[in-house]
């Protein structure tokens, strides 16, 4: 065990302190947010960097105190030299039923990307750590993606902290705030006609991206739905994300995509990957003169936003949707007001 102090100077000018810790095999360093200028000026000056050097050399030797005593933040840890990542996807495995799994992976692999590493051990998962990771996911990331992967990454930590692997936990303290995401494409029943008169590739993809048009169903539902789900006029089925029980009435469009009726067990639709559904869809759209970004999911706010729009209750597209809380549903409800304002504006002047 070792640690040292290092300076290094800033793009500011001025010259940092950071602790150089070597402990278990491991190297990291600590950023004490001590600062001054590299060529004082003055007398105050001079005594600043006095000061903060002397500073510097105290919270060394405590650290090195709290090392050996074990109660430093840096081994405030059962396992220290346990991988977490390795505990991260035991996690995953053991609990593939959760709704919301594949935010988990997605989590353990921007965890990776960002550390660098293929094995990252409980004692690297400091404070210091979590607030760069933070600051990185809300900088590649748009609307609630960068919240909802910390989130996930604090629950993980907090398991650990129960089972002992964590004396405390180091992300009490973390957040990672909410940013308003980019406004997401909807289809008007005008282009939805559109595409309904315009060849796709694929006719499964298409009549079951309209079917979602007029469902809401998610591409995870579309794709495991089977005839069993379908009554004579509505869906019964439970959410592949949510596990929410689902009833959706099918209006006369909904129905005549569907095609013949088959067995009760197997798929209504023979759809490819997502990608492979995305491919179609995207050369469907841009062959029906549509300029906008749509993606599978556009569909589903197609039909939220659709339903207010031509005066549905919130409440009763809230159940529709499968949403636990009608939060979920606002959103259409502004998609929608934003609509209608495009459609005032497109009413030729008369001054003009």
């Amino acid at each position: 065990m070792s640690i040292k102090i290092r300076e290094k100077q800033c793009k500011d000018g001025k010259v940092s302190i950071y602790l150089d810790i070597h402990h278990r095999g491991l190297r990291r360093y600590e950023y004490l947010n001590l600062k001054f200028k590299k060529k004082p000026a003055n007398f105050s000056e001079k005594e600043e960097m006095k000061m903060k050097r002397e500073l510097a050399k105290r919270i060394a030797l405590q650290r090195e105190t709290d090392l050996i005593s074990g109660e430093f933040q840096l081994d405030q840890i059962v396992k220290g030299d346990a991988d977490f990542f390795a505990y991260f996807q035991s996690y995953i495995d053991k609990n593939r039923g959760l709704s919301d799994i594949r935010c988990y992976t997605a989590t353990l692999n921007k965890l990776k990307a960002f550390s660098g590493k293929d094995k990252f051990y409980f004692q690297e998962l400091t404070e210091s750590f979590l607030e760069r990771f933070s600051k990185y996911l809300q900088k590649h990331h748009q609307g609630e993606s960068a919240y909802n992967y910390f989130k996930k990454l604090k629950r993980i930590i907090k398991a650990a902290v129960k089972e002992k692997l964590l004396r405390y936990n180091p992300a009490v303290d973390i957040s990672c705030s909410k940013q308003k995401g980019m406004e997401k494409d909807v289809l008007t029943i005008y282009e939805i006609k559109v595409l309904y008169n315009t060849p796709c590739s694929n006719k499964q993809v298409k009549d079951a991206f309209l079917f979602c048009c007029f469902t809401g169903l998610r591409y995870c539902d579309i794709k495991v739905l089977m005839w069993r789900n379908l009554k004579t006029d509505q869906i019964s089925m439970r959410q592949q994300k949510t596990k929410e029980q689902v009833v959706v009435f099918l209006c006369e469009d909904a129905k005549m995509l569907v095609g013949k009726r088959q067995e009760q067990d197997s798929l209504v639709y023979q759809l490819p990957t997502h990608n492979g559904c995305l491919k179609h869809l995207r050369k469907w759209v841009k062959d029906a003169g549509i300029e906008k970004h749509v993606t599978w999911h556009c569909a589903r706010h197609s039909f939220g936003t659709n339903l207010i729009q031509y005066g549905s209750d919130i409440l009763v597209t809230s159940k529709l949707l499968g949403h636990k809380s009608t939060r979920y549903t606002i959103r259409y409800t502004r998609v929608s007001e934003r609509l209608k304002q495009e459609a005032i504006s497109r009413i030729p002047s008369i001054s003009k």
